[in-house]
């Protein structure tokens, strides 16, 4: 069994990042609840950068985005 924090996010992030690396894609993005405080730590922690926001059904979330290249 896992616990939180033991970087379970990392792998699946890494093998889309690959991916798209491997079909010539410059970024990676992602939108992430703004309440889901874990996660935007997480990426943050990746070092993706926010690049804009939106609203939907009335809840905020962040776009962020990974660079490839």
């Amino acid at each position: 069994m896992t616990t939180p924090g033991q970087g379970l996010g990392k792998a699946p992030i890494a093998d889309v990042a690959r991916l798209g690396w491997e079909h010539g894609f410059s970024h990676l993005t992602a939108s992430v609840e703004d309440a889901n405080e874990k996660s935007l730590a997480m990426h943050r922690h990746l070092e993706a950068e926010k690049i804009g926001s939106f609203e939907r059904d009335n809840r905020p979330y962040s776009v962020v985005a990974f660079d490839l290249a």
